[in-house]
């Protein structure tokens, strides 16, 4: 996870093997696998975005879970975003839970936003066996069109559009990647560009 990260999850219910729904948002660069595996679909935002702008975004997907860190740490300097996550929360009626990950020294007490607030590692207690193992890994087979990823126009000419992709286009595109760009073959691994 990067420092700065925040990202949305639509979810039925409040766990790690069960909260993904159709739908699941990023204002961050954290990795989408886990829920796009699930068959969620993720967006995403740039951190340094104001609360209004990530609910212009945000809004049109009507997210039911937000992942979201305390803050964090650019150049040496530590910058609080809990001001602005209690902002965004109150723009998304939507939401049933808040996840929150620790990425500053800092304690911060979410008062605003009271018994939506779940730690990370709370999270993934609630999803973990008995003895704290990850449970397996489950796979949902969705439609070649079911929305993977859904990234935003500028908003520069009014409300930032939504564009959807969809998991078929997305697995097509790396394929091209993978086998046209970087000539793999069965057998090989491939080297991500980072």
């Amino acid at each position: 996870l990067s420092a700065a990260s925040f990202c949305l999850l639509v979810a039925s219910a409040i766990s790690p093997a069960a909260a993904f729904g159709p739908i699941s948002s990023s204002f961050s660069s954290s990795r989408p696998a886990f829920a796009t595996s699930l068959g969620a679909t993720w967006t995403s935002c740039s951190p340094d975005f104001g609360a209004q702008a990530v609910a212009d975004r945000f809004g049109q997907v009507a997210p039911k879970v937000l992942f979201t860190c305390d803050g964090f740490v650019s150049a040496g300097k530590t910058t609080s975003i809990v001001d602005k996550v209690e902002e965004l929360v109150a723009k998304l009626p939507s939401l049933e839970r808040v996840v929150v990950l620790g990425m500053t020294a800092d304690d911060p007490s979410w008062a605003e936003l009271g018994d939506l607030v779940m730690s990370w590692e709370a999270f993934l207690a609630s999803g973990s066996a008995a003895d704290g193992a990850a449970p397996p890994i489950h796979f949902t087979r969705v439609p070649f069109a079911h929305p993977q990823f859904v990234l935003y126009s500028s908003g520069t000419t009014g409300m930032p559009k939504s564009i959807a992709h969809g998991c078929g286009n997305m697995l097509l595109q790396h394929a091209k990647e993978l086998l046209l760009h970087s000539d793999l073959r069965p057998g090989e691994i491939g080297r991500a560009h980072v």
